[in-house]
Parts: C-alpha cells; sequence; structure tokens
C-alpha cells in the first residue's frame, strides 16, 4: 500500500510539473505501478506464483524516485544554441530510401522461402544462431535500421511527391514483415510505441485509432507466439501464461535476486550490464572468454515459469547492488531527460526520432534492458541518425596560379 501512495503521489507531482504523458519520469513511474499492480492481482486471482518481499517494493521506489528527479532536472534544462535546422527530405534520403527497399526485399524473400519450405522455426533457429544465414542476407538485415529511420523522417517532414508516400508505406510493410520473420517481439513493440509517440505529437492519435493500433500489434505479437509456441498453444491457459511470462515474469526473478533466493554475482565486473563491451573485446581478442555467454545457462529461473530476464534495473542490481539501481537511474533519467529538453527547446529531428525510437526501453523497462543489451543496435541506430539528419558540405579544390 506504501508502494502505491508514493507512486502516485511522485505521479501526480510530475504531471503538475510537465503535463505530458510522454515525460520519461511520468511514463517510468506510471509503467512500475501498473506492472506492480497487474502482477498482484494475477497471482490473487490465479495463484500462479508468490507475493513479492517487502525490499522489492523499497528498491522499486528508490529507482523511480531517483529517475524522476535526475530526468526531471536534466528534461528542464534549456540549451543555449539556436533552434535545430529544419530537415527535409533529400537525395540523399531518397537514394537510401530505394537501398532499403531493395535490402529489405531480399531479406525479406529469404525468410518467407525458408519458412514456405520448413516451417517457422527453423527460421527462428537459424536466426538465434545465425551461422546458417547467407552473407547477402545478413548484410541486407543492416538496412532494417536505416529503414526505420527513414520511414518516421518522411512522414515527419513535408514530403508531398505522391510517389515518395508510396514508397514509404511499402518501406513500412517491408519493415513489418522483416520484424515478424525476425521473431522478435521487441521489433513490434518499438513500431507501436514509435507510431503512438508521432501520432501523439502530430495531435492524430485520437481512442479509435488508439484502439486499432493496439489491436494490431497485439494481434501481430500473438499471432507470432502461437507460431513459436507450437503444441503449446492448445492448452487452456495459453493466454494467462503469455501474459505472465512475456509481461509479469521479470518482476518476481527480479525479486528473487533481491531476496537472494538467486545469486548471478560474477567475478567479472559489471558482467551483465557490461555485456556488450565485453562481446567486443573477446571478439577483438582482448578476452579469452566472453562471461556472458559462460553465464547465460545460470539465468534462467522458474517462477513458476522459466525466464531469463530480470527488468532493466535488475542487471544493474545484479552487478552493483542498491549503487547501482541509482546508477541506473542515473543513466536512463540523464540520458531520456535530456532527449526530451531536446525535444521541446530545440525541436530537434534526430532527438525526436531516437526518442520515438527507444521510448519502448522505457515502455518495457519492467522486462529487460533494450539500450544496452543490445547496444550495437543502438549505436547503429545513432550513426545513422547522424548521417540521416545532418547536412555534409562538400568544398571543391581550387588551385591558384601566379
Amino acid at each position: 500500500m506504501l508502494f502505491y501512495i508514493i507512486s502516485i503521489f511522485i505521479l501526480y507531482l510530475i504531471w503538475t510539473l510537465y503535463h505530458d504523458y510522454m515525460h520519461p519520469a511520468f511514463i517510468t513511474v506510471a509503467v512500475w505501478l501498473a506492472i506492480v499492480g497487474f502482477y498482484n492481482y494475477l497471482i490473487r486471482k490465479t495463484e500462479i506464483w508468490i507475493p513479492l518481499s517487502d525490499t522489492f517494493y523499497i528498491v522499486v521506489i528508490i529507482y523511480v524516485l531517483f529517475f524522476s528527479v535526475f530526468s526531471g532536472i536534466l528534461s528542464s534544462q534549456k540549451f543555449n544554441g539556436s533552434v535545430a535546422v529544419h530537415i527535409s527530405f533529400n537525395l540523399k534520403h531518397i537514394f537510401l530510401l530505394y537501398i532499403s527497399l531493395l535490402c529489405l526485399f531480399v531479406s525479406n524473400a529469404y525468410y518467407i522461402n525458408v519458412i514456405r519450405r520448413v516451417g517457422f522455426s527453423v527460421v527462428r533457429e537459424e536466426i538465434e544462431f545465425g551461422n546458417a544465414l547467407p552473407m547477402y542476407v545478413k548484410a541486407s538485415s543492416y538496412m532494417l535500421v536505416p529503414g526505420i529511420i527513414l520511414f518516421f523522417l518522411g512522414i515527419s517532414t513535408d514530403l508531398n511527391r505522391r510517389k515518395y508516400k508510396i514508397l514509404l508505406f511499402v518501406l513500412a510493410v517491408m519493415i513489418l514483415i522483416s520484424c515478424f520473420t525476425s521473431t522478435n517481439k521487441g521489433s513490434f513493440f518499438q513500431l507501436a510505441i514509435c507510431s503512438f509517440y508521432f501520432l501523439k505529437t502530430n495531435n492524430k492519435l485520437n481512442k479509435k485509432t488508439f484502439l486499432c493500433l493496439v489491436l494490431v500489434f497485439l494481434g501481430l505479437v500473438i499471432f507470432l507466439q502461437i507460431l513459436r509456441s507450437g503444441d503449446e498453444s492448445s492448452k487452456n491457459n495459453f493466454f494467462t501464461r503469455f501474459l505472465y511470462v512475456y509481461f509479469l515474469s521479470p518482476v518476481p526473478a527480479f525479486d528473487a535476486v533481491i531476496s537472494g533466493e538467486k545469486d548471478l554475482h560474477s567475478p567479472y565486473f559489471g558482467c551483465w550490464t557490461l555485456a556488450f563491451f565485453y562481446r567486443i573485446f573477446n571478439k577483438l581478442g582482448f578476452l579469452d572468454v566472453n562471461p556472458s555467454s559462460l553465464l547465460k545457462a545460470k539465468k534462467w529461473i522458474g517462477v513458476p515459469y522459466a525466464t531469463n530476464v530480470y527488468t532493466m534495473p535488475g542487471y544493474f542490481y545484479i552487478d552493483f547492488g542498491i549503487i547501482g539501481i541509482i546508477v541506473c537511474a542515473l543513466l536512463y533519467g540523464g540520458i531520456f531527460g535530456k532527449l526530451y529538453s531536446s525535444i521541446k527547446y530545440r525541436r530537434s529531428a534526430s532527438s525526436t526520432i531516437f526518442y520515438a525510437l527507444y521510448l519502448y526501453c522505457l515502455v518495457f523497462q519492467f522486462f529487460g534492458d533494450w539500450f544496452f543489451g543490445f547496444f550495437s543496435v543502438t549505436f547503429q541506430t545513432l550513426v545513422w541518425l547522424f548521417v540521416l539528419t545532418h547536412t555534409f558540405k562538400t568544398y571543391a579544390l581550387r588551385y591558384y596560379h601566379d
């Protein structure tokens, strides 16, 4: 009860200050309030698992409190520079639009052909292990990130030519097929949250549109899970289990870590939060082992269904304890607070697109860390955003003669 009271009070203060439910602090508090409330409701109704410990509530209160403070401070800082330059859809964007369409068509055609011949599960295994994929498919898949950026950049600029609007629609279809064939539900959620954000900022998000988008994306995710589950989908409790495993199970898993029931400590510094850098050092030959791979099997826990995710702040807690919770709040509160400030005071197109693309990390922070957990994709997004939203000047060489 104390957790609910404090969370609602913080939520009220944030709304009083910012009057925006897209503010990172409002999203964070609302998400934890909703997910903990839903978890408690479901376990009382179904008795799937046990109540959360008192320590869990204390840790989450500390996290949302520090996140709200850090994001609030940084989101209120005004930039000294001028307003960001408006971006037009130019020749560079059109060229990359065609390249993205071609590459996504190639990779999608390959996956669809495999699904048609041998089934959906084989495609999933090929993607997860990667070695069986032809090089041209791997290379083509890298155009998904710029394709997504181009689509949202195209719909948010003054692109009036009918031909390119049709191409953007085709690109959207290609992106959806790519997300479906990749079996990655996170991509669906990213597209959904990003679509909601742009509709909201353009004052086009009414109740009917919101409901339609929720039903479409949720339907696609459930259909994808049915394909992945096979015979499991025919069980009577499939839908309840689906909701619990993919939306609630990380919460009791995080609680198990907090209460000491699950020990994931590693002798490697920051093994879970810095997993991306360990992978890089391992591939470059600076490390003989990849610690996150060694401990991969150890991550699984039954709560009661098997899960291997521990929420976004959970990984920081595993590595650094309660200090890690504050660091996580400072890091993510600072990043998203600064992005929010750039959008509000500079109307930066690159900040707007990046904030929209990674807003799903805040909405689904109760699940896992997608921002640093898949930092290679985050880095690709940053690079492509810089390329697509900056103008590069070229200078001709001049020769002077005496």
